[in-house]
């Protein structure tokens, strides 16, 4: 009830719509609540050269985190960089509840907690966003590359068949929906260089795509890589009755009270969830950590300093020999003038 009313007065004063619970992450000293919707930019704000827009990419979304919901105190987050998500790539970092601390790890982050818990949650989102099966379609027209989705249209005999229990529970009937985030941390490809002479546009954006490819759209789940150890990267369970009952119109229609949990095993802690009278949903309680074998992590150790800048040697000073030097010296300097004087 606390996060319901927290996030009601969330979207009043923000200005946000489709605001719905994302789910929480784990801090050493205290959690993160996250909330996604939809924010309007600006219209004073400049981009920052080679950050996708707002609602595009992994922009697409705005997030709002906060600490306690009762508090009512949510931030929200700063849009992304590509060089945030290549940064993310390469750190293993428990996150503290503070957005302003100082990241210490290996390599070494300039920026702050935000912009790491940013970019962790845009990575569980393309990586773990899933639909059934039959609802959506690769549209060939709109990009012939095959990199944009549409809706499968209803039949004209009536609406568009609900997938049912048994079907979902298993994992080719699950597909990925985002798409998917290339090495140089866009969801886009960015070509920056000029084609060399001799090379046609289209020929030299074929060759850049092959350098950083994407995957394919509504990939289904099964075909992804294990994570290591040889675990599959997807659980897929059914839970409670799944026996089919007569609906209360006595049409043929069947409805089934079970519900089917897809467990990322990639991600730890991101779930989906589907029943026959709400579809599907998404939430992730986890460490905003992806799975791995190694649990340490050096830190990087401060940079050498610079040898200082040699100075000349000099003969060790010798008061005696000195003294002795100069009373000879003004000894024959005496003799001389005399023997002018003469």
């Amino acid at each position: 009830m606390l996060l319901q009313k927290s996030l009601q007065n969330l979207a009043k004063s923000a200005g946000a719509t489709s605001l719905r619970f994302w789910g929480k992450i784990n801090g050493t000293e205290r959690d993160y609540w996250i909330a996604e919707g939809t924010a309007e930019v600006a219209e004073e704000a400049e981009r920052p050269e080679g950050q996708e827009p707002r609602g595009d990419g992994v922009n697409k979304f705005a997030y709002w985190v906060c600490n306690c919901p009762s508090e009512n105190k949510w931030t929200m987050l700063p849009d992304l960089m590509p060089f945030d998500i290549q940064k993310a790539r390469q750190v293993k970092f428990h996150f503290s509840g503070d957005l302003e601390r100082r990241i210490i790890t290996n390599p070494f982050l300039q920026k702050r907690e935000k912009f790491l818990l940013r970019a962790q949650i845009a990575r569980i989102s393309h990586s773990t966003t899933l639909i059934p099966k039959g609802l959506m379609k690769v549209d060939e027209e709109a990009d012939p590359s095959g990199a944009e989705i549409a809706e499968i249209e209803a039949p004209d005999e009536g609406p568009l068949p609900l997938p049912q229990i048994k079907d979902m529970a298993k994992a080719n009937c699950w597909l990925h929906h985002s798409k998917s985030i290339l090495n140089a941390g866009n969801v886009k490809l960015v070509i920056t260089e000029e084609p060399p002479e001799g090379v046609e546009p289209e020929d030299f954006e074929k060759m850049m795509r092959a350098r950083d490819p994407a995957e394919k759209r509504l990939k289904p789940i099964n075909e992804d890589a294990c994570v290591k150890g040889g675990a599959p990267a997807w659980t897929v369970r059914r839970y409670g009755d799944c026996g089919e009952y007569n609906t209360i119109s006595g049409g043929k229609d069947k409805v089934n009270y079970g519900v089917v949990v897809v467990k990322c095993n990639t991600w730890p802690g991101a779930f989906t969830f589907f029943t026959q009278q709400k579809q599907h949903q998404h939430i992730y309680m986890g460490d905003g950590l992806k799975f791995e074998d190694k649990s340490f992590y050096p830190v990087q150790p401060p940079k050498m300093q610079a040898d200082p800048v040699e100075r000349l040697t000099y003969a060790e000073p010798n008061p005696t020999a000195t003294a002795l030097k100069r009373a000879e010296e003004e000894k024959a300097k005496a003799q001389a003038e005399a023997a002018e004087e003469n």
